[in-house]
């Protein structure tokens, strides 16, 4: 396990990095390297048991798909009726070890999203207050430090404003919580993931004096 977790934080950490490189030099390939990270990361911090972590990457691979695909309304629609679909489809079984009705919410969902008119947009503010109720209340569950609940929201907010060319005030978010979170990963001695967190905020100044850039 000790091995598993010591390539998760590598690849987790790397890919990140370079995730925050190539959006730095305006590379749209950026969102695809954060959305591969962003997947990795929910198993490596549920391995380390930053489970609070592992609830943000999900919000951050669905803001990294939408700024990879948003170009594309055909492909974006799909990408969210899938990932919604996975995660409501995957809650159910978590609690009640159902597979049938999971499977049958799974394709439901993706029908629902490919033949209604959902509006991505509010979608994805709709998703991010649920995602900050549920930090919240993990705040006031003690299951979640405040340093925690503000790197999540900084992550967040920072991805949701590059992904929507708000590129000072996302670059600010994500340089704050880097700094955050490379406390928490030397805190849990996750060294490299650290390292790599401290890296990214270098990137994140970098990416405000380059501000002019279209991601």
């Amino acid at each position: 396990m000790e091995t598993i977790t010591l390539i998760l934080q590598i690849l987790v950490s790397v890919i990140f990095f370079t995730n925050k490189v190539l959006l730095v030099i305006g590379k749209r390939s950026g969102w695809l390297a954060g959305a591969i990270a962003a997947t990795l990361a929910c198993a490596y911090f549920f391995l380390i048991e930053l489970y609070i972590y592992t609830v943000l990457e999900i919000g951050l691979l669905m803001l990294m798909g939408y700024g990879y695909l948003s170009h594309d309304t055909k492909k974006i629609r799909k990408f969210f009726a899938v990932l919604f679909a996975i995660i409501i489809a995957g809650t159910l079984y978590y609690f009640f070890q159902n597979v049938s009705v999971s499977l049958i919410v799974f394709f439901l969902f993706i029908v629902i999203f490919k033949y209604t008119e959902i509006q991505i947009e509010k979608t994805i503010h709709i998703s991010i207050v649920l995602f900050m109720i549920v930090l919240m209340y993990m705040v006031f569950q003690g299951l979640l430090t405040v340093v925690e609940f503000i790197s999540s929201i900084g992550m967040l907010l920072g991805t949701y404003w590059l992904a929507h060319s708000k590129i000072r005030i996302g670059w600010a978010l994500y340089g704050f919580a880097h700094c955050l979170s490379a406390y928490l990963g030397f805190a849990k001695g996750q060294i490299i993931f650290g390292i790599f967190q401290g890296l990214s905020v270098f990137a994140a100044v970098i990416g405000i004096g380059m501000a002019d850039k279209k991601y």
